[in-house]
């Protein structure tokens, strides 16, 4: 993959329940692992969601793989800031090694 095609800022993040100091927990953001990434639109996803109709985006991600990172499907992808659920992660283990990570918006 050439340098010039990850254009894109992606961001892996988890969420932790921290206490909010009153007994309750508050969700907290955590980013995992920050990176630039190639996108390609994919096929929108039809769902159907309290009688109505909605069309969910879909991309695939393409970044370099690192040997120190280990990519989880229960993290959201923050793409333009946007959170975005990852739907499957395929290693292409062919030289040179990149992720093949496909995501919908939420």
């Amino acid at each position: 993959m050439r340098a010039g095609a990850l254009r894109n800022q992606v961001q892996f993040v988890k969420y932790k329940q921290e206490p909010d100091g009153a007994g309750g927990t508050t969700p907290e953001k955590e980013v995992v692992y920050s990176t630039r990434a190639s996108v390609k639109a994919l096929k929108q996803v039809r769902t159907l969601q309290a009688n109505q109709t909605t069309l969910k985006a879909a991309y695939e991600l393409t970044i370099r793989w690192r040997p120190d990172i280990v990519i989880v499907q229960e993290w959201d992808v923050l793409l333009k800031d946007k959170p975005h659920s990852i739907t499957s992660i395929v290693l292409n283990e062919q030289a040179p090694k990149e992720w093949a990570i496909n995501i919908v918006s939420q």
